[in-house]
C-alpha cells in the first residue's frame, strides 16, 4: 500500500517530488533529509523527546530484548516477556487485532523511535509514522526497509487530506501537546468513515484520602524545576533515582521512595531510567480521567466507544 499524498500546509496543493525536497505550485519547499520529508524546521516544545529518543533510540524495541531477559507484571494484567513487551503494550492500550489492521493504512501520531510502528507493521498495517522531534531519524533507522512511511510534522498541522486513514492510534503523546483534546480533534478529520482512532493518555490520579495526596502531587512539584534542566543534566539526575529504585528492597522504603519521588519501576535499568526522564522532562504533562477522554469521542460523534484494561486508554469508531 502507498502512502496518502502529501499535501502542502501552506494551500492545501499536492506536494510534488524534486531535487531532495518536495515542492508545491504555490513556491512552498519542504526539504527531504535522510529521506524524511521536514514539514517543521525544529523539535518545537518537545526537544526533551528529541533527546530522549537519541539517547534510548532501541531500548524499548522487542527485537532489541532477549526473551527471558526479564518478566513481569504488565499493568495488573498479567506477565510479559522482554521480547514481547511492546507488542503486548500495543495490543492493551489499543485494542487493536491483525485482523484490524492487515493491508491497512494506519497512522502513529507521534511515533517517537518507531516501538509501537515496529508492532502495527509487523502485523499487516502500513504504517505512516509522524514525530514532531528528531526522535524520526531513530524511527528512520529501527524501520528501514519495512513497509513504514516517516515525517517530521507537528500532529496539530499535517499534511494529508481528510479521511486518508484507515485507523488512528495515539499512545503516550497527545498529553504532551499544549492541549491534549485539542490534538485530538485535529486528528478526528484524518479518519475514513468507519475507521478506528484509539488513544492512550495519562490519567489524572485520584485523591483519595485528604491527607495523603497522590504521588503525582509530589512529581508536578518536582517538575516545577526539572523542566527547567538541560537534557544533559537531567538525565544522570533520573538515571540515580532509577539505580536507588533497584537498590532499595523493604516493601515501605520503595513505597515511600515511589510516593515522594515517583518513577517507574520496570527491571531493567535502561528502560526505568528512559521512562523517569521521559515523566520529568516533558513542558507539558497533561492527566485525564476516564470519563473525560470517553467524552471527547461521544462528543465528536463516534459510536462504539470503549475503555480499555489499561487507564486511560479509549477507542472508539467513526460513524
Amino acid at each position: 500500500m502507498t502512502r496518502p499524498d502529501l499535501l502542502c500546509l501552506r494551500c492545501r496543493r499536492p506536494l510534488a517530488a524534486v531535487d531532495r525536497a518536495l515542492a508545491c505550485v504555490c513556491g512552498a519547499r519542504v526539504p527531504v533529509q535522510g529521506g524524511v520529508p521536514r514539514f517543521v524546521e525544529d523539535d518545537g516544545y518537545a526537544g526533551n523527546f528529541g533527546f530522549e529518543w537519541t539517547v534510548f533510540d532501541r531500548t524499548q524495541l522487542d527485537a532489541q530484548n532477549a526473551a527471558g531477559s526479564w518478566q513481569r507484571d504488565l499493568y495488573g494484567q498479567g506477565a510479559v516477556d522482554a521480547s514481547e513487551e511492546s507488542a503486548r503494550t500495543f495490543a492493551l492500550k489499543t485494542g487493536l487485532t491483525a485482523a484490524e489492521l492487515q493491508g491497512k493504512r494506519v497512522l502513529d501520531a507521534g511515533c517517537g523511535t518507531g516501538r509501537f510502528a515496529d508492532v502495527a507493521e509487523r502485523l499487516g498495517a502500513h504504517v505512516v509514522g509522524v514525530d514532531l522531534t528528531r526522535a524520526i531519524d531513530s524511527a528512520a533507522r529501527n524501520l528501514a526497509g519495512r513497509d513504514v512511511t516517516l515525517l517530521q510534522a507537528d500532529l496539530r498541522a499535517l499534511p494529508f487530506a481528510p479521511a486518508s486513514f484507515d485507523v488512528i492510534y495515539s499512545i503516550g503523546v497527545l498529553h504532551h501537546t499544549p492541549d491534549t483534546r485539542a490534538s485530538f480533534e485535529r486528528l478526528l478529520p484524518l479518519l475514513k468513515p468507519g475507521g478506528t482512532f484509539a488513544v492512550w493518555l495519562y490519567e489524572k490520579a485520584a485523591w483519595r484520602r485528604p491527607w495523603l495526596p497522590p504521588g503525582q502531587v509530589f512529581s508536578d512539584g518536582l517538575r516545577l524545576v526539572t523542566t527547567r534542566l538541560p537534557p544533559e543534566v537531567l538525565l544522570p539526575l533520573c538515571r540515580a533515582r532509577a539505580e536507588l529504585g533497584g537498590r532499595v528492597k523493604s516493601p515501605l522504603g520503595r513505597k515511600l521512595l515511589q510516593k515522594l519521588v515517583p518513577g517507574n519501576d520496570h527491571p531493567d535499568l535502561a528502560w526505568r531510567t528512559l521512562d523517569i526522564y521521559d515523566w520529568y522532562s516533558p513542558k507539558y504533562q497533561w492527566k485525564h480521567t476516564e470519563a473525560e477522554v470517553r467524552g471527547w469521542f461521544e462528543a465528536s460523534g463516534f459510536v462504539d466507544v470503549r475503555t480499555l484494561p489499561v487507564p486511560v486508554a479509549v477507542r472508539g469508531r467513526r460513524p
